[in-house]
């Protein structure tokens, strides 16, 4: 029995050991600037314990910067925060409340006091009156914080590149210039146009309109042969005769006509003024980003308000002037173009460049008789607006 007692002792006193070397284990910390709840955070939880706190109160509080060891909660939290906080262990929480600095407690309602007296009339033999005071406590409402972490959406803005896409104006206006020849019967006329033009786009298709001022030279060379007539005046004889007693000399003379002809070069040049107004369906097609390429098809129709014009006599007739009356009005031709575009890097302007050629479809001259071939080419230089 003395053996068993003193074994029984020797477990209890090792045991007891054991419990109070486990309640003095020490926890190191180690904090480098970091934000207080995150300290007290880190040391509850080490403890094992949870901590509840109104995340408003370390609104203000300073980073925490230490290196210590710390045998119980309720001695790092009086190192930590017991400046400014005050701390009560609750169970298994831990409740961190701001202090109030120099302010009076406020009257609390009578209901949340902590204590009630309530008076219990007794009525006792001699009808006198005793009162037993009964104390009561209430009960009061703890307000527990549990910290939560919540995470808040973060708006990452990312650069691109967003072109924005202007909707192109239907309705265009073109003003252009250039080159153009005008082919009749095999000869050549050299000319320049100026003009300007008015598109309307509808769908894939538009409509366009044009009215254009051109003119034209044509140099030419010929020869002509002309038929001249020279007067030859012989003398015969001589003789005289009396007059109021003067003596007048008579002449007999002989006359003879010699014709013959001159062959001489003609240079001269001939010139046009006209104003033509076309008329044009046609189909543009994006061939880039930049550039676009269209098929124009139509009619155009031609008016000679001004000319100086002789045609070249040939082995059946002299020279030929022109007169303005003779030319047919107004000349109708159908047309054919492929205008190309091209727009700058800031799309503000586009320029137009268009070859055309035009097919005659009438007669130049009222007598037909005259002309009746008549082709044109040229190509159009100008701006979009």
């Amino acid at each position: 029995m003395d053996a068993n007692k003193r074994f029984v002792c020797v477990a209890l006193l090792f045991f007891l050991s054991l419990c109070g070397f486990s309640q003095t284990v020490e926890k190191s910390f180690l904090f480098d600037k970091a934000p207080l709840p995150e300290v007290v955070q880190t040391v509850v939880e080490s403890f094992g314990l949870y901590l509840s706190y109104d995340p408003y109160i370390f609104k203000n509080s300073s980073p925490v910067s230490l290196q210590l060891k710390f045998s119980s909660v309720q001695e790092a939290l009086e190192y930590i925060v017991s400046d400014d906080f005050s701390f009560q262990i609750l169970n298994e929480y831990v409740i961190i409340k701001k202090k109030k600095k120099d302010m009076p407690e406020p009257d609390l309602p009578s209901s949340n006091l902590e204590k009630r007296i309530f008076y219990d009339t007794i009525i006792v033999r001699k009808t006198e009156t005793f009162y037993d005071t009964v104390e009561v406590e209430s009960v009061k409402n703890i307000e527990v914080y549990d910290t939560t972490h919540i995470q808040k959406e973060i708006m990452v803005y990312d650069t691109i590149d967003y072109v924005i896409e202007k909707e192109e104006s239907r309705k265009k206006l073109l003003f252009y210039l250039g080159p153009s020849i005008w082919r009749r019967d095999g000869d050549n006329m050299n000319g320049a146009l100026l003009g300007f033009s008015y598109r309307h786009h509808w769908k894939h298709f538009y409509l366009e309109a044009s009215l254009s001022y051109q003119y034209y030279l044509q140099n030419i060379s010929f020869s002509q042969t002309d038929n001249l007539v020279d007067l030859k005046i012989d003398t015969i004889s001589t003789f005289f005769i009396i007059e109021n007693e003067e003596r007048v000399p008579v002449f007999v003379i002989d006359s003879t006509f010699n014709e013959r002809e001159v062959v001489r070069e003609v240079d001269r040049t001939n010139s046009y003024h006209l104003l033509t107004l076309a008329v044009l369906v046609g189909k543009a097609f994006t061939v880039s980003e930049r550039v676009d390429v269209g098929v124009n098809f139509g009619v155009s129709m031609d008016w000679v308000f001004q000319a100086s014009e002789i045609l070249e006599p040939d082995e059946t007739s002299d020279e030929t002037p022109i007169e303005l009356s003779d030319y047919r009005v107004p000349l109708h031709n159908v047309r054919l173009e492929v205008p190309f575009t091209y727009k700058s890097k800031s799309q503000q302007a586009e320029y137009y460049l268009a070859p055309f050629s035009d097919l005659g479809l009438n007669s130049d001259f009222q007598n037909s008789t005259i002309s009746s071939e008549r082709y044109r080419f040229g190509v159009k230089l100008g701006v979009v607006f």
